[in-house]
């Protein structure tokens, strides 16, 4: 009756095409009782048969030993039976250790573990949360950013005093925030939703929690906010997010620009950063007709893949400048050699000049 309370059961919830694993709680007793009545028919038939087995040793033994020999049998025999049970017992002590503390991530290993199991069944119920949890409170400004996530309930106990996780706004990052983690029941069905769709698969994570070789969380840093977002790539690891530029041209004063970065891989080397000044329309492609430059130092093996960095770049805009209109050009290059990173942009129209390895950063009008 037990079993088949347990086949007609998995039958029937198997039906339904929403598969949660702790829909299948309520078998587990009943196997537990079989499993439990197993091993004791089990340990009952083996010393049975160690029984039978000695009786029968002991009959061809002479009449004088036959006392000595049932007992020398049964001796031989019954600690087997014992050592058996013992070591399935400890067996399944040493499984369930393994999997602690996470037995609601635990599947059959014989049918594929922990790892089949995450790509048949819709899992993740927070487990991995204190972990992703115990790494935000290890930053040094996690009390000065929001944490976006969908799972803040299981996220914020753990999160120290000062820090806290939300949810995001309609689909959008909240302002102020610093952090976003995708959880693993988010990715199981397809792209996330937004705006966890714009970092899942598509920036570097700063921190995976894996458990049992699944990874259950990815925590991704939120980019700053900035005026213009560019999203070019030069070389292969480093990208231009966005920008900003404080104030308008004026001839005589400086033209100040941020530049948000970040990377897919650490550089191999660091970087000179070079910005133009070119007269709009010009369409030379030998950089000679420059009316001002600048070029400074970026320490960029020292940025972490998947974090934004900030940097601020100075043009100074001569005051005998001619009034017109003029583009400003950036790009990257190496010192010792002279070689400017490739640069694609996703905006059309950004990568000014092809084959110049230079990027249309903004436009001036000088009145």
């Amino acid at each position: 009756m037990l079993a088949g309370f347990i086949i007609l059961f998995v039958v029937a919830m198997s039906i339904f095409p929403k598969k949660f694993n702790r829909y299948l709680v309520p078998v587990f007793p009943s196997v537990n009782i079989l499993a439990a009545a197993g091993l004791v028919w089990g340990a009952e038939r083996a010393t049975q048969r160690a029984t039978d087995c000695a009786t029968r040793y002991a009959t061809d033994c002479t009449t004088r030993h036959a006392t000595d020999c049932t007992t020398q049998g049964r001796s031989q025999r019954q600690p087997g039976v014992f050592g058996a049970v013992a070591l399935l017992s400890a067996a399944a002590l040493v499984n369930a250790a393994w999997w602690h503390p996470y037995g609601i991530c635990a599947f059959n290993q014989v049918l594929g573990g922990a790892q089949k199991g995450a790509q048949t069944f819709a899992v993740g119920w927070g487990e991995g949360l204190e972990q992703v949890a115990a790494w935000l409170n290890h930053q040094p400004d996690i009390t000065d950013v929001l944490v976006i996530s969908h799972m803040i309930t299981s996220l914020n106990p753990f999160l120290r005093e000062g820090a806290r996780a939300a949810f995001p706004d309609e689909g959008r990052l909240r302002e102020g925030a610093g952090y976003v983690v995708t959880y693993l029941y988010q990715v199981q069905g397809g792209r996330p939703p937004p705006p966890f769709d714009q970092f899942y698969g598509q920036r570097v994570p700063l921190h995976t929690v894996t458990i049992h070789g699944v990874d259950y969380a990815w925590v991704y840093a939120a980019p700053p906010p900035v005026a213009h977002q560019m999203n070019a790539q030069f070389g292969e690891a480093i990208s231009l997010y966005g920008a900003d530029q404080d104030g308008p041209a004026r001839r005589g004063q400086p033209l100040r620009f941020r530049l948000v970065w970040t990377t897919r891989a650490a550089p191999i080397s660091d970087y000179w950063i070079f910005v133009h000044l070119v007269r709009d329309g010009d369409d030379r492609n030998d950089d000679r007709q420059r009316y001002v430059q600048t070029d400074q130092p970026y320490p960029t093996r020292t940025w972490e893949p998947g974090r934004f960095v900030s940097t601020e770049v100075l043009l100074p805009l001569p005051a005998d400048l001619p009034p017109g209109n003029y583009q400003v050009v950036m790009g990257l290059y190496e010192q010792q050699s002279g070689l400017r990173l490739p640069v694609t942009s996703a905006e059309p129209g950004r990568e000014w000049l092809p084959g110049s390895d230079r990027l249309l950063l903004t436009r001036l009008l000088v009145e």
